[in-house]
């Protein structure tokens, strides 16, 4: 089965890291978000408080037009 290239470039851009500044990190996560991503999954081994208190305090905003609902398990 063929995909276009588009399909491919789309697959390699929602795989890729989300790097950069809070405001190049919420535009990605915006984009995302059109596309209907509902998740995402946040893995930073090493990360430092630092850098998670930017996270909570710079790009969470971005996002909370609903309450955080917790994953079940």
């Amino acid at each position: 089965m063929r995909t276009s290239r588009k399909m491919r470039t789309r697959s390699l851009l929602d795989d890729a890291p989300l790097l950069g500044t809070p405001e190049e990190i919420i535009a990605r996560l915006k984009h995302l978000e059109a596309g209907g991503v509902e998740n995402v999954l946040f893995a930073a081994p090493g990360a430092s408080v630092a850098g998670l208190r930017t996270f909570a305090e710079e790009i969470m905003p971005a996002f909370d037009q609903e309450p955080m609902a917790l994953a079940q398990v």
